[in-house]
């Protein structure tokens, strides 16, 4: 290997070439992990196994390099010392070597071949052509053939025009040394190292130098070599060998000079010998005072760093390895910036450990990259844990509400009381939309302080304010608020706080308030709102359905259900467009950095780890979309016959002998347009519902299929009447039957009467098919059945249209009013080659439009926005642009207006959270890759590209 040594005189530095030492044998403990190193054990037999990650992988690069292996350990294992053999891979990927040895001392263990893929000596040659050193390292094959390095040799025997170089080595060569270089050639060939061989070279024509040459042979597995290893030094201006140290000395110093990162020498004791001007740039201090001791190095570190540096320093010198440390260093202006400092040991002509040599990097803004991302990330785990507390708060609440009598003043009452329950107030009322007080619950072990009619007169007073403002509300100081002052209930029955929500039904009307009071100054929070604002829709429910006492007992509980599921929709609506906002970001500016970082570095550690933490957001976030019925649906032309063949060919080996299966199909092949997998997933949930209320006594499961027109009465049934013909799927059994009060709450989440029962399935199904534009009714008599019928739209096929015309302008504009997502959007467009134009307003957008029309070649266009949204910002663009394409971003997926845009021409539709893969091929697919860029080098930008300026090399 090329080691650096300095005996640290005078400021002389020299390099040389050294070998290291093979041991005869090798313990498993002694194996490490090296990237491109493959160790394979042998066994006696010729049975090849890995021994570390690397050997895997190179056996996938090179499958046949497995029986090399296995041919070497059984020929090289009654050997005692160690051998190496190369082999030669494809023309211009040079060699690979194999090296066996002893195992352990224990013959029977077999040996361990080691396989190096890392070609260093090529990589060591283009770092120092890059130098423009006068050393070049260059590869032949047996014939002479320069196979690496022929441009650098050229350029080195003084030949600007490279591309006529000759191939052969030879071909380089003055006429009076070829004679000299062919004997060499041939002892070379036979086996022979040879080193500082002097030969003259004369390319171009009539340009003369004089190079030292080295050659290495190389033996192939048969003992006959495969190649030569050389190394080439122009000494034209120098034949001496103190000359040639001296110049080498006088590049080190160069580099060490010019360097851009700050390059320091340490004694073995870890004081400052030697730094270059880019440490004195940044750190402000000069060399000089280091030396005088005006400066000391407790001056430059951050104390809280001290101490790690210098372990670091002892143990590169302990282990005479190789040792990173990342530490804070003050800079010129007294402010700290984050460096890491990569320590190499500097070594005498003996080996012994005379300094350290320290490359230093300034990765001050990844690691504040790094501090923001995981304070992102501890801020996204904080949201997504008081999402599962607010879902875990809101089964509670679906059970308790479930258990309340339908007696609707026990209701009401017994509504307060469990609001009691969750919040432990002083008090609970519920009022009437005059803001009279209709229920009042105190705390049990407290006492009204003042007459019942005084504290009904205060509260009452206190709920009209609410009823005037007509939003939730909170307010954890009363007394400093200056609207709630001088209120009765704050100064007579000494209120603190209060938390308040109208009680308002799904048509927008106001039946009264909802209202908890303490005594105590508190902090509420925004999840506790939520749920007395579901709690507020219930009772709102409740009210509705007394009031309409008059109306069919089905139609109110298929209304009253609606409601509830209309209830958890804002709620998780709400949360999941702040959640799919912040994972956007999240998601988006993560995979763009893995790119940027090395492979297995601690920081792409993080970032996969912060990409988890994401997903698992977006997952729960995808539940509560599928709860609320917004969820992701992929929408294609669907065989309602072929949905339940599929079903039941799952089922029929589960199905009891005592229970019949019936199919009744129509005349012709009813076609919805739905996903397949979750109208499987309805079906099946129905026929297992069916199917388990038969199991004792048996019965017969029929499911029919229909296409035609709905009824009068159904009209009248469906809460979401179908127009023209409609598919109805009607699945029935001859099982019990359901009870009326159990029926009520059947599409209730978490509602069960199954002992291991998730109550999912059923309000699964009814979300499912609510999502698809459709209606579930329920028919049920105990002792005579049970029958479920599903109305689904009809399909009809249409004529596929012609295609958009590609648009001749490059031009990105994004839209969105979340900065996060739209400076993640624009940072991947921009590396990925596309112009960008921001806005962050509908308003702002139609504006840019105006004004850059013959620009802008694409929208992509958040649909939930403050002022003007997403669809009056598309309808106003396109009143400008009518054929300009749009990339609607939302986080609601196939929401209802998104369907409507997209049956225009040049629309599609990406769902966040999103990666910048998926952001790139959805902008590629509508405007086309950036002018002179292919697709796959604008896979590649993407996958390079970063935030800014970048420091890495």
């Amino acid at each position: 290997m090329l080691h650096w040594r300095c005996p640290l005189k005078a400021g002389r530095w020299r390099f040389a070439m050294d070998a290291p030492q093979d041991k005869e044998s090798i313990s498993p403990d002694e194996l490490t992990e090296s990237a491109g190193t493959g160790l394979y054990r042998v066994s006696v037999e010729g049975r090849v196994t890995c021994a570390n990650g690397g050997a895997k992988e190179l056996l996938r690069r090179w499958p046949w390099l497995e029986r090399q292996i296995a041919q070497l350990g059984v020929s090289g294992g009654n050997r005692s010392k160690s051998d190496s053999i190369w082999v030669p891979l494809a023309e211009g990927e040079g060699f690979l070597r194999l090296s066996v040895r002893a195992a352990a001392p224990d013959p029977e263990a077999g040996v361990l071949v080691t396989v190096d893929a890392d070609d260093r000596w090529s990589r060591l040659g283009e770092e120092l052509a890059g130098l423009h050193s006068r050393i070049v390292f260059f590869e032949c094959d047996p014939h002479g053939r320069i196979v690496s390095g022929v441009t650098a040799l050229a350029r080195a025997a003084g030949g600007e025009e490279t591309s006529s170089a000759p191939e052969m080595l030879a071909g380089l060569l003055a006429s009076s040394s070829r004679a000299k270089f062919e004997s060499c050639w041939g002892m070379a060939l036979r086996g022979t190292p040879l080193r500082g061989i002097e030969l003259e070279t004369e390319w171009p024509p009539g340009t003369r130098r004089t190079f030292w040459f080295s050659f290495f042979p190389l033996r192939g597995p048969d003992g006959s070599t495969v190649g030569v290893r050389g190394m080439a030094r122009d000494i034209s201006r120098e034949r001496g060998l103190a000359y040639a140290l001296e110049a080498a000395d006088e590049r080190f110093n160069v580099l060490f000079r010019e360097a851009s990162d700050p390059v320091l020498i340490f004694g073995t004791d870890g004081s400052i010998l030697a730094a270059n001007p880019a440490f004195e740039r940044l750190t402000g201090v000069r060399v000089d005072e280091l030396f005088t001791g005006e400066k000391v190095w407790e001056d430059l570190v951050h104390p809280e760093d001290l101490a790690q540096l210098k372990a670091g320093l002892r143990e590169c010198v302990a282990s005479d390895t190789g040792i990173a440390v990342e530490y804070q260093l003050k800079s010129r202006d007294g402010s700290y910036v984050w460096v890491e400092q990569v320590h190499s040991v500097l070594h005498d002509e003996s080996g012994k450990a005379r300094g350290i040599l320290a490359v230093a990097r300034d990765i001050t803004r990844w690691r504040r990259r790094e501090m923001d991302l995981r304070r992102t990330a501890a801020e996204t785990l904080s949201q997504h844990e008081k999402a599962q507390d607010l879902i875990v708060r809101m089964t509670r609440l679906f059970r308790d509400v479930g258990q309340l009598p339908p007696d609707f003043e026990e209701y009401v009452e017994g509504m307060c009381r469990i609001l009691h329950r969750m919040f432990n107030p002083l008090v609970v009322w519920v009022a009437d939309a005059d803001g009279g007080c209709r229920t009042i619950v105190w705390r049990e072990d407290i006492p009204p302080p003042v007459p019942e009619d005084t504290c009904r007169q205060a509260l009452e007073s206190l709920t009209r304010k609410v009823l005037q403002r007509g939003l939730p509300c909170f307010r954890g100081r009363l007394p400093a608020a200056e609207t709630m002052a001088d209120e009765a209930a704050v100064k007579v029955l000494h209120l603190a706080s209060l938390l308040a929500a109208p009680v308002r039904d799904s048509s927008g009307r106001v039946w009264g308030a909802l209202l908890v009071a303490d005594d105590r100054e508190r902090d509420f929070e925004r999840a506790q709102l939520d749920l007395l604002t579901i709690a507020a829709l219930y009772l709102a429910g409740r009210m509705q359905a007394a009031e309409e006492e008059n109306r069919r007992r089905r139609l109110e509980e298929h209304l009253i259900q609606a409601q509830k599921m209309d209830a958890v929709g804002m709620l998780a609506g709400g949360i999941a467009h702040d959640f799919n906002n912040i994972l956007s970001g999240i998601l988006g500016f993560a995979s763009m950095l893995q790119s940027r970082v090395p492979p297995g570095s601690e920081l792409e550690h993080y970032l996969k780890l912060i990409e988890q933490s994401a997903g698992r957001a977006a997952e729960l976030t995808r539940q509560l979309l599928s709860f609320s019925r917004k969820s992701h649906v992929e929408r294609r032309p669907l065989s309602v016959l072929e949905v339940i063949e599929e079903v039941l060919a799952l089922l029929r080996p589960s199905v009891p002998r005592n229970v019949q299966v019936e199919v009744q199909r129509p005349e012709q092949t009813p076609r919805i347009l739905g996903d397949r997998s979750q109208m499987v997933q309805v079906v099946m949930n129905l026929c297992i519902n069916a199917i388990e209320a038969m199991r004792a006594e048996g019965g017969r499961l029929t499911i029919a299929v229909e296409v035609r027109p709905l009824t009068a009465n159904e009209h009248k049934m469906l809460q979401r009447p179908i127009p023209g013909r409609a598919v109805c799927l009607v699945v029935s059994d001859t099982g019990p039957g359901i009870d009326p009060e159990v029926r009520a709450h059947i599409f209730d989440p978490f509602f069960t009467t199954k002992e291991e029962g998730t109550g999912l399935g059923l309000s699964i199904v009814y979300g499912i098919v609510t999502n698809h534009g459709g209606d579930v009714l329920v028919e049920s008599e105990e002792g005579r059945g049970t029958t479920f019928r599903i109305y689904l739209p009809e399909h009809v096929a249409r004529p596929p249209g012609k295609p958009p015309a590609r648009v001749s302008a490059d031009t990105v504009l994004v839209v969105d009013d979340e900065a996060i997502v739209r400076q993640m959007i624009a940072e991947i467009l921009k590396a990925s080659g596309y112009p960008v134009l921001e806005a962050s307003s509908g308003a702002a957008a139609v504006d840019l439009v105006r004004e850059h029309v013959r620009r802008i070649g694409l929208v992509i266009l958040d649909m939930i926005m403050p002022g003007m949204d997403g669809v009056e910002t598309f309808q106003r663009i396109r009143e400008i642009s009518p054929e300009v394409p749009f990339l609607l971003a939302t986080g609601f997926a196939r929401s209802d207006q998104c369907r409507r845009l997209m049956r225009q021409q040049c629309v599609d539709l990406i769902n966040k959270p999103f990666k910048s893969s998926e952001l790139v091929e959805k902008v590629a697919s509508l405007l086309g890759r950036p002018a002179g860029v292919t697709g796959h080098e604008a896979g590649e930008s993407q996958d390079q590209s970063s935030f800014g300026d970048s420091d890495a090399p």
